[in-house]
């Protein structure tokens, strides 16, 4: 049996973030909802991010069992560099790691760390 990936769900604090973020590399909204949205690139069916009720919310720690990051994938190391200057710096969001070259994953791979702001990694990256 083959698969392909087809949506993604994520329950955060701030899901005006994740639509920033999302417009910015191109996605589109398809649906809206009270607490949320859903979204895509053209490929997947959708990203889909809800609101978590208060009493649910607690601090990812990107080590322990669970989600570890999510990584959107981007075609050149300029447009890293672009996406670190353009929107990360001037939007004061927290980054882990400043662009670099990662040779330990592949030759040439390049990305920048960050965090929204629940603390759920993020990632920008260029592979060859």
């Amino acid at each position: 049996m083959k698969a392909s990936f087809d949506h993604v769900k994520i329950n955060v604090s701030d899901p005006n973030f994740y639509k920033d973020l999302l417009n910015y590399f191109g996605f589109r909204i398809v649906k809206e909802y009270a607490g949320g949205f859903g979204a895509t690139d053209g490929k997947i069916d959708g990203v889909w991010v809800f609101r978590t009720p208060k009493k649910y919310t607690r601090k990812i720690n990107f080590q322990t069992t669970g989600l570890n990051h999510l990584a959107f994938n981007v075609e050149s190391k300029e447009e890293v560099d672009k996406f670190y200057k353009d929107y990360l710096v001037t939007r004061k969001i927290p980054v882990l790691h400043e662009p670099k070259e990662y040779p330990q994953y592949v030759s040439g791979y390049y990305a920048v760390f960050f965090e929204d702001p629940d603390h759920i990694k993020l990632e920008v990256v260029y592979k060859p």
